[in-house]
């Protein structure tokens, strides 16, 4: 699947994502353990700098600990890549 993302003020425009190979199913939520984000491969477990709105806040560092879609979401809510994060 791959649709445009453009959140915040601050988000580039025409962003791409993409699941990577074959989900695991749970109900209403396919778990994956990959994926493409602007031509950037991430797995579960990597580690990630996040840019806040706030110009005026901290990056935050992070671990992806999961990623999946919710189908009864619609549009760019469906995708859902969940982290723990902390300011550095």
């Amino acid at each position: 699947m791959t649709m445009p993302v453009s959140e915040g003020p601050r988000a580039p425009q025409n962003l791409t994502f993409n699941w990577i190979g074959a989900p695991e199913d749970e109900g209403d939520y396919q778990y994956y353990s990959s994926f493409q984000f602007c031509d950037n491969r991430y797995d579960v477990g990597d580690h990630v700098y996040l840019i806040p709105e706030d110009v005026a806040a901290p990056l935050y560092l992070a671990r992806i600990i999961n990623a999946f879609e919710d189908s009864k979401a619609e549009g760019s809510e469906r995708l859902c890549i969940q982290q723990g994060a902390s300011p550095i």
